[in-house]
């Protein structure tokens, strides 16, 4: 940005609309309707303090796509507000008299979750401080079952077949022995030379 007072006649000064944008306040974009929702990417580490979620912004697009790029923790008014937002509202069958005076059947379907796409932080096989884990990811995925999620922000540190094989295993409740042949070898030396997926499948991790 420059200063128009700076103005030296060679070149244009951009001009900004600044728009603030609040949390569970939507606003409309050509025609695309957004939801702001705020969710936490790390803590501020600060002392003789309690700890504080440093707040992130995530994105609910048209009912449809949620995108949640940066994110350690989605606080539980956020989930309630977006399965509230996503939950098809459809009524009871109901009979209503229509033209001629003949009764008509209006069925309906129970409400359900009806977000198409999920679009959500996964920085690595196990939890991070500011960012989900596999398992994380999946938890929320498993909570809001878009018709397909896609896991973006992935560390160098992990190789493609080594998602591929850990997604695959996940899709298939399969719980691998570590003798099992991995692609995974070296990436988490505490798990071994070849960390069975089982690690991001137990009994305590969430979903």
């Amino acid at each position: 940005m420059v200063d128009s007072q700076a103005r030296t006649g060679g070149g244009d000064v951009p001009q900004f609309t600044w728009n603030i944008l609040r949390d569970g306040e939507g606003f409309n974009l050509f025609g695309i309707e957004i939801l702001p929702l705020a969710v936490h990417h790390g803590k501020f580490f600060e002392a003789n303090r309690a700890d504080r979620p440093y707040l992130c912004t995530s994105y609910l697009i048209d009912d449809s796509v949620y995108y949640v790029s940066d994110v350690s923790a989605i606080p539980s008014e956020t989930l309630t507000q977006l399965e509230q937002r996503l939950t098809v509202q459809k009524p009871t069958p109901s009979t209503s008299e229509g033209a001629g005076g003949h009764h008509q059947q209006r069925s309906r379907e129970e409400g359900k979750i009806g977000l198409e796409v999920l679009i959500i932080d996964t920085l690595r096989l196990l939890p991070h401080a500011s960012h989900f884990g596999i398992a994380q990811a999946i938890h929320i995925a498993r909570r809001l079952r878009p018709v397909r999620t896609y896991l973006v922000g992935f560390t160098h540190r992990v190789s493609h077949d080594c998602w591929t094989y850990c997604c695959q295993a996940i899709s298939e409740g399969r719980r691998s022995s570590a003798f099992d042949p991995s692609p995974c070898t070296h990436v988490y030396p505490p798990q071994g030379a070849h960390p069975p997926a089982s690690h991001i499948l137990t009994s305590s991790s969430p979903g």
